[in-house]
């Protein structure tokens, strides 16, 4: 073990036990059966990053269903920010905007900085730290899920972006990373970022996850949810802003309890009208996907990108295969005009009222 690597093994366990003192609490027992809630009536509703997912056109729409939400633009690697030309990079992120976040994926803290002193020229304001996807490219880049496993590398990317363009980036993480899976674990990762940085936003999945032998898709579902681990970070630092991510619909939005707010991931995707179902609210359909279909034609998205953002539109309705069979055909058709394409749309909304 080398002296850097003793010295930061010996502040991490310096930390734990100072939590202990000041807590009195059982870091080795997994199971927290009093939780103290803090009873929050407001709430930060967010749209997961998902690769080929939250794309410009996506998140057009889904800010039109519910301007609330908080949206997170598909990771972009910091060597793709640094090396692409801005019209490429505007292409990929969408226009900037208000209540969205730019999420970056690196390891190296000067070049991510020179990614955020990019992108601020270009507008973006808000930007989030990968420390959460298992994938296997985005580990070799030494980057995602591995970096909780270095604290100390990550406080430093914090440190470097803020110093160098006074912005405090927010950190999406998971509560474990292999066999590290204790609450222990994840405490010594959070106390030590909020110990040596500014940081104090966290976007949570509440699942460890695997590194090796699973895929990113069977990681979002496989490993146990483990809300409690998240609510106990959260009565231990009631000054962070912890978001819960992972296994949240409509139907249990409750388990947010004590934190923050909630991250909706593939549960967005599946049905693009959870955020008004948790936040209550009704909107005329027709008319947003009017002007959903007109302001994204209008930005030369591709005809694809544009209409499978809709697929789901009727999800879990007598309708929804009709609706996914005319989405199919307007895709696959290469002759047909935007104009029929819109007219199509527009019918089939106005005749069968979406639930």
């Amino acid at each position: 073990m080398t002296d850097k690597e003793v010295i930061k093994n010996d502040v991490l366990n310096k930390t734990c036990e100072k939590m202990r003192e000041d807590k009195n609490l059982d870091l080795d027992n997994n199971e927290f059966k009093e939780i103290k809630f803090l009873n929050k009536t407001d709430l930060t509703l967010s749209l997961a990053p998902m690769l080929k997912v939250t794309n410009p056109p996506f998140r057009i729409l889904i800010r039109k269903l519910c301007k609330e939400v908080e949206l997170f633009t598909e990771l972009i690697v910091e060597s793709t920010v640094n090396f692409a030309s801005r019209e490429n990079i505007k292409s990929m992120l969408g226009e900037p905007e208000n209540n969205t976040v730019v999420q970056l994926g690196g390891s190296n803290p000067q070049k991510l900085s020179k990614a955020v002193k990019i992108l601020l020229e270009m507008g973006y304001d808000k930007f989030n730290l990968n420390c959460g996807c298992p994938s296997s490219k985005v580990q070799k880049g030494c980057f995602g899920a591995v970096l909780m496993k270095n604290p100390e590398l990550v406080a430093d990317i914090i440190n470097e972006i803020e110093k160098d363009n006074d912005v405090i980036i927010s950190l999406k993480t998971r509560i474990g990373v292999d066999n590290d899976d204790c609450f222990e674990f994840f405490y010594r990762f959070v106390s030590y970022i909020r110990d040596n940085t500014n940081c104090r936003r966290f976007y949570v999945h509440a699942r460890k996850c695997l590194l090796k032998g699973l895929d990113p898709k069977a990681n979002r579902k496989i490993p146990t949810l483990k809300y409690e681990y998240v609510y106990k970070i959260k009565e231990i630092y009631p000054d962070l802003f912890i978001s819960l991510n992972g296994g949240i619909t409509h139907t249990n939005i409750t388990a947010v309890n004590n934190l923050d707010g909630c991250m909706i991931g593939r549960g967005a995707h599946e049905d693009i009208l959870i955020s008004n179902r948790i936040l209550k609210k009704e909107i005329n359909y027709s008319n947003v996907i009017k002007e959903y279909l007109e302001e994204t034609f209008n930005l030369n998205y591709t005809k694809h990108k544009i209409l499978v953002s809709l697929v789901n539109l009727y999800k879990g309705t007598r309708n929804s295969k009709k609706f996914k069979a005319l989405i199919n055909t307007l895709c696959n058709d290469k002759k047909i005009e935007i104009t029929e394409i819109k007219v199509k749309i527009n019918e089939f909304i106005k005749e069968n009222e979406i639930k």
